[in-house]
């Protein structure tokens, strides 16, 4: 039908009494089904259930495969999270909380390219990475809209910081680092915002 499949070749050698070979006997095993379902397994295995979105793990290893692949890109990280959602889950019950977290990351899928890495690295942390950004407005933008959007919806805010790559950090932990720092700085100012990790510096 024009796709292609995956099978499994099988061949027995046939040999004659010098130790020669003379025929070859074989099989093609279609073990399309097989293959695929390792792929589903595997493509689950980095996926928040929570979210929909990669994983911890995944999220760390699609990152560093992107500084690799394209280290002499402008690249955002960004690591956010939800401001007061221990209270949220207190008061409101973790039903509550688990659609604050699903909305939120409804929300980054909306605001994202599919080539952009959008991953939940803990409870109510988040991480995305921008690839090839234009600009710093470009991310700040973004980043309003979603801590807007988020308001509107849960009446709670949250709180992001910014490393641009590479003058910010050049691997995922330098980045994560001074990305993580931004964050806290916005916590300490009084949360919902965001911060670039340079201004940071600066103040």
């Amino acid at each position: 039908g024009g796709n292609f499949i995956w099978h499994r070749i099988e061949e027995v050698l046939l040999l004659d009494e010098k130790g020669k070979a003379i025929k070859s006997i074989g099989r093609a095993l279609d073990i399309d089904d097989e293959k695929k379902a390792m792929a589903l397994l595997e493509a689950r295995s980095q996926i928040d259930s929570g979210s929909g979105l990669c994983n911890k793990n995944a999220t760390e290893l699609y990152i560093k495969r992107c500084l690799k692949e394209d280290p002499e890109g402008w690249h955002a990280m960004v690591v956010l999270d939800i401001d007061e959602f221990k209270s949220i889950n207190d008061s409101k019950g973790h039903l509550y909380g688990d659609q604050v977290i699903a909305d939120l990351a409804d929300v980054l899928k909306s605001q994202f390219r599919a080539s952009d890495i959008l991953g939940r690295i803990g409870g109510d942390e988040f991480m995305v990475f921008i690839r090839d950004i234009p600009n710093e407005l470009f991310v700040a933008v973004k980043i309003a809209k979603i801590r807007n959007t988020i308001m509107k919806m849960h009446q709670t805010g949250i709180s992001a910081g910014i490393a641009i790559f590479p003058k910010d950090g050049k691997t995922y932990v330098e980045l994560y680092k001074h990305a993580d720092m931004a964050m806290y700085s916005v916590k300490k100012k009084g949360k919902s915002g965001f911060e670039f990790f340079v201004d940071m510096i600066k103040h």
